[in-house]
């Protein structure tokens, strides 16, 4: 889930993209679309909502390349510093969103080689988690969402949540921590 291009020719191509460059654009939408959509995804928990609150993210993007501004911070920080606003954007239209509870709307697991009891387990344990990030802090959440869902360094999600490093660490920590509390309130083992 790593991105495939380092920051560096992340910058380089941000900056092609800023210049006009819309084949440089398609670059960036294709190294960061899967980040971001988990991202928004893991905050709207509805697969509808996240697409469409992703689609606006890159319009929005696209819209604000003249003002993009590297401040030595990676490219995809300034996609979840957009990411983020558009969920609150969202959340502040729409206060009947639906939750990820709606079963038309759940992640769809591809593995070939899973059997059917796998499959639905690992269903309910992606629910569940979704629930456990539900009772935690937005700060932690954000934190915990960066860090293992888009396998980011304390380092880059520092530089996206504008914090310090030490900061983002802390967070992870008492994110993890109120989520085992959380499962363990509800003797639920090895998610």
């Amino acid at each position: 889930m790593k991105q495939i291009m380092d920051i560096k020719q992340a910058w380089e191509i941000m900056q092609k993209a800023v210049a006009g460059d819309k084949d440089a654009f398609g670059l960036l939408y294709q190294e960061y679309f899967d980040p971001v959509y988990r991202y928004v995804y893991f905050r709207v928990q509805n697969k509808a909502v996240a697409e469409d609150v992703v689609q606006t993210v890159f319009l929005k993007v696209f819209a604000k390349l003249g003002k993009y501004q590297d401040r030595q911070r990676p490219p995809l920080a300034f996609f979840f510093t957009i990411a983020r606003n558009a969920i609150i954007d969202h959340w502040r239209k729409d206060k009947n969103v639906e939750s990820m509870e709606d079963n038309n709307n759940s992640i769809e697991i591809a593995d070939n080689n899973a059997n059917t009891a796998e499959m639905v387990s690992r269903s309910i344990a992606i629910e569940e988690i979704g629930r456990g990030l539900e009772k935690i802090s937005q700060d932690q959440r954000e934190a915990i969402i960066l860090k293992f869902l888009n396998e980011l360094s304390y380092e880059e999600i520092a530089k996206i949540l504008n914090k310090k490093e030490a900061a983002v660490r802390k967070l992870v920590s008492r994110g993890l921590n109120n989520l085992r509390q959380y499962f363990d309130q509800r003797n639920i083992r090895a998610l």
